[in-house]
């Protein structure tokens, strides 16, 4: 019988191993790419974690720490196994994950895997994903909405994810509960692209509205993409099943959060 272990790794001198492995898996990403990836590997925030038969490196799974929430959740990022040894992928997903953190999400899982992860009793955090472009909106919040500084510092968010170009923080003030929204820049086939990473004291409901008022105020000519909390699928909506999160943990419901998971790698 094949022996089999999972190491968790403080990145050493075998980098272009995972990264070869992670090109095989994810062939339009070159293996410089992976390098880059892997060097940036903290242990602290990100980590690394490998999958060894027969002291034979046959996988690879890289996590990310997701901001935001009252105790630890980590997110797999990068993940391969190679094809002879597939019949490990899901032990070795689950007990990585379990070597970071009791609490996981899964964003963007694959039809199958989806599966796998509903027989194991995840929760559904988001169904996916709406997108739309940025135009004026004759939409109205009650909320007054602020753009915050690059140096302002936020309660119960790192500081890692303040005073970054790519994020961008918007604060609005009711009487009942401040409310927080993120979003994150990235490009999609040539095109700017807003993605929302986090929001507090928000009903689902309204996100939406939110959304599409706030993307007019501040995201003019880009296109903007949130989570959907429901079944109904746009069938146009090209991105529609990307973000789809699953957590083995109870969703809140006043906050989302992918920040850190560095998600915007799938579009």
């Amino acid at each position: 019988m094949s022996q089999w272990r999972i190491d968790n790794v403080i990145v050493d001198s075998d980098i272009p191993d995972y990264a070869g492995l992670l090109n095989k898996g994810f062939p339009k990403r070159s293996a410089s790419f992976f390098v880059k990836i892997i060097k940036n590997i903290d242990g602290v925030n990100s980590k690394l974690c490998r999958l060894i038969v027969d002291e034979r490196l046959v996988g690879v799974l890289i996590l990310y720490s997701v901001d935001g929430y009252t105790s630890e959740v980590w997110a797999p990022s990068y993940f391969y196994v190679v094809k002879d040894k597939r019949n490990l992928s899901i032990p070795f997903l689950l007990k990585a994950q379990r070597l970071s953190s009791e609490r996981a999400l899964n964003v963007t899982p694959n039809s199958d895997m989806c599966r796998v992860l509903e027989a194991l009793k995840y929760k559904k955090h988001s169904y996916g994903s709406n997108m739309l472009f940025s135009i004026s909106s004759f939409e109205r919040s009650n909320i007054p909405w602020e753009k915050l500084p690059t140096d302002r510092k936020i309660i119960g968010i790192d500081a890692r994810f303040t005073g970054r170009n790519d994020l961008l923080w918007i604060e609005g003030s009711s009487s009942e509960k401040d409310q927080l929204i993120c979003f994150k820049s990235s490009r999609w086939m040539g095109l700017k692209v807003w993605i929302l990473v986090y929001c507090k004291n928000i009903a689902q409901n309204d996100i939406g509205l939110i959304v599409r008022v706030l993307a007019a105020k501040f995201l003019k000519r880009a296109l903007v993409v949130y989570p959907r909390f429901n079944k109904n699928i746009n069938w146009w909506n090209i991105p529609a099943k990307k973000f789809r999160v699953y957590g083995n943990f109870e969703p809140c419901c006043n906050l989302y959060s992918l920040l850190g998971s560095e998600v915007t790698e799938i579009l």
